[in-house]
């Protein structure tokens, strides 16, 4: 189990990816190969796997690739020319992979589209099955795989308990001050401009307020507390976490009233805060795109355009703001988000994972 992608503090995908590992590990025996130092390695507390950063025994194992689009992922691919195995693809964009010994060296003079054309083709040669979070991913992949080399597995979460008790749960002290945030890597991606828009509107019509959750530069810092004072809020209402660990990411999480994760541009990709959040009953607005578009049509997601005129923000975020002044409609919704989860969890996924391997 090569994969660079278990850092809970660092994205969500992360969390889920560490989450699932922990479950894999309560089935079956579980070796995670990184090339992390092991102290800079962070793992869920419980996890039964051993770690290791050298490929000893690898061949003699099913191993399951966790492929993400950053350059840490490098070293999978270099593994996966060696031991084919399945891969977990969280979204159709390829990493920059670079040149092996004895490939073409053009590779480098192709534009990044026709780079993950060729990436994809070649996957059928150094894989034993592709696996995919999404039937949007799973479109672009199955250009260049058969259908019996794809499989689509539901991003999963833990169990939530049962929906009434979840919704008992939410402190009403958190509906009449709602807390408005985003979560995860705050990349150009995210639609960040109008994300940090959506939070600073709906705070300053609720008295609420902000959080940001996720690594963060300086300049997206600068630009969300601009954009946060622009719609009169008062400044020492935004908080901004930039690296947090499991328990403190988890913590934040439960107090938020609404999430906003948006993207400006898709490649199919899950997306690990809006799964934690939505399981939690906890409302959130998205871009209609990609993955994100084929969540069912519940009161507690709303689906927004990726383009939005600043003059239309109040009309697009009605539903949301009906949500947050009527504790009915927000429980509802909330219940609602819930019950869509009940046998969404991990140890399902774990087995669905299992049984593509072994079967």
């Amino acid at each position: 189990f090569p994969s660079h992608d278990t850092d809970p503090s660092k994205t969500g995908i992360a969390t889920y990816s560490a989450n699932l590992v922990s479950e894999l590990s309560l089935i079956s025996g579980v070796k995670i190969v990184s090339s992390f130092l092991e102290k800079e390695f962070v793992l869920l507390p419980g996890l039964r796997a051993t770690l290791t950063s050298t490929d000893n025994g690898i061949p003699n194992s099913e191993i399951l690739y966790m492929l993400g689009n950053g350059e840490h992922h490098w070293n999978t691919w270099n593994w996966m020319l060696r031991y084919p195995g399945f891969v977990l693809i969280h979204d159709a964009k390829i990493p920059d992979i670079p040149l092996m010994e004895g490939e073409d060296p053009s590779w480098y003079n192709l534009e990044y589209s026709e780079k993950s054309n060729q990436f994809l083709g070649r996957l059928p040669l150094h894989t034993k099955g592709v696996i995919t979070h999404s039937r949007h991913a799973a479109e672009i992949v199955k250009r260049q795989l058969s259908e019996e080399q794809l499989k689509n597995i539901d991003i999963h979460v833990l169990d939530t308990g049962h929906p009434t008790e979840k919704s008992t749960s939410i402190p009403k002290s958190l509906i009449q001050r709602p807390i408005i945030a985003t979560f995860g890597f705050q990349t150009a991606n995210k639609n960040l401009n109008l994300t940090y828009m959506l939070i600073s509107f709906l705070a300053s019509k609720t008295n609420g307020k902000g959080l940001i959750c996720g690594r963060i530069d300086r300049e997206n810092t600068t630009k969300a507390k601009k954009i946060w004072g622009k719609f009169g809020n008062n400044p020492s209402d935004l908080s901004i976490y930039s690296w947090v660990d499991t328990e403190k990411y988890d913590a934040l999480m439960a107090s938020v009233s609404v999430g906003v994760q948006l993207r400006s541009t898709t490649n199919g990709e899950s997306s690990g805060p809006f799964t934690q959040l939505t399981s939690q009953g906890i409302p959130t607005i998205v871009t209609d795109l990609g993955a994100f578009s084929e969540f069912p049509p519940l009161p507690g997601v709303l689906k927004i355009p990726p383009v939005i005129h600043s003059a239309d923000i109040e009309s697009i975020c009605a539903p949301m703001l009906e949500l947050l002044k009527n504790d009915e409609s927000y429980y509802f919704a909330s219940r609602e988000l819930v019950d869509f989860y009940q046998n969404k969890t991990y140890d399902r996924c774990a087995a669905e994972l299992l049984k593509i391997i072994f079967e």
